[in-house]
């Protein structure tokens, strides 16, 4: 699961170092399968992404539930939501307290998480008057090349450590300093591709 592993990594161990419980972390593409016996093999569930539905469903077997799911509009449970804005706003703000005048980011289309971000990036470079340059993750081997021609010294945003990864190899095997020549932010603080 991408969006909100690191919630769920930090809830998971609050929990488990906190409170004696059998934990489930309930993510969008599982939780058709949890029905019957299965409700009753744990007593506390992390959700990510999943159904209002399934959630008060989750309530009446369990009270420990925390919810890592933006679109949820239950309000009585604790609650662990991504602003993924304020990500691309803070990840803008790093660049310009750099002095940075050359600013890209790239798109993962499909992704709200990324389009969040990335508006976030876009809106608060504008407000200092800069056009950032929008560079498409499209399933062509060589998405990465318009960063090549982009003026120099270049702020490049990625809205995930993984996108930040696979730019970083690519420039390096173009010869481009990071992060002289590009300097490449990725979010998340993922362990997986650190």
């Amino acid at each position: 699961y991408h969006h909100g592993r690191e919630i769920v990594v930090g809830a998971k161990n609050y929990l488990l170092k906190h409170i004696n419980v059998q934990l489930r972390v309930l993510h969008d593409t599982n939780y058709l399968k949890i029905a019957g016996s299965d409700l009753a093999s744990f007593s506390a569930a992390i959700t990510i992404d999943t159904p209002d539905a399934l959630i008060k469903q989750l309530q009446e077997i369990t009270p420990i539930i925390v919810n890592a799911s933006p679109g949820s509009t239950i309000e009585s449970l604790p609650a662990v939501i991504v602003d993924d804005f304020e990500i691309g706003r803070l990840a803008a703000d790093y660049y310009i307290r750099r002095r940075y005048k050359s600013f890209a980011y790239i798109d993962k289309a499909g992704m709200l998480w990324s389009t969040r971000r990335n508006a976030g990036f876009v809106a608060r470079l504008r407000e200092e008057g800069y056009s950032p340059i929008q560079v498409d993750r499209s399933e062509d081997n060589e998405w990465y090349k318009p960063v090549v021609d982009l003026p120099k010294p270049l702020a490049v945003f990625a809205p995930s450590d993984g996108l930040a990864r696979i730019l970083i190899e690519h420039l390096i095997d173009l010869d481009l300093h990071i992060p002289r020549d590009v300097a490449v932010l990725g979010v998340d603080d993922d362990p997986y591709q650190n």
